[in-house]
């Protein structure tokens, strides 16, 4: 097969396939029924139902920083290496024993004070 003939049946397949997705857009209608619960169907089932346009763009493509050389594929710049967890306002620090048994008695302590 000729190069001209290979790049001819690929531009024809291209196209047939862009034209598909352009006609793959379908009518849904939307209604309330006698209990007062939102509806949807491709088909019309009641006469107060009204046709919905409905847009479905392509869905995001997620980052990939996982590749080989640490480099984002778009970007070509390194990947931003994970900030280390900081610790929350709840997060008590690490105590030793002595310093846990000493903070229990002094909370007893002022608990009977305020009982």
């Amino acid at each position: 097969m000729t190069a001209l003939r290979q790049f001819s049946l690929r531009l024809l397949t291209a196209g047939l396939g862009m034209l598909a997705m352009l006609n793959a857009s379908a009518t849904i209608y939307k209604w309330v029924d006698a209990q007062g619960k939102i509806n949807y169907s491709d088909q019309p089932q009641s006469q107060d139902a009204v046709a919905v346009d409905i847009r479905v763009s392509q869905p995001a493509r997620p980052a990939n920083t996982d590749s080989k050389d640490n480099q984002t594929p778009a970007l070509g710049k390194p990947a931003e290496q994970p900030q280390q967890a900081v610790p929350q306002k709840n997060e008590s620090p690490k105590l030793s024993h002595k310093e846990k048994r000493a903070r229990c008695a002094d909370a007893k302590q002022r608990l009977q004070a305020i009982t």
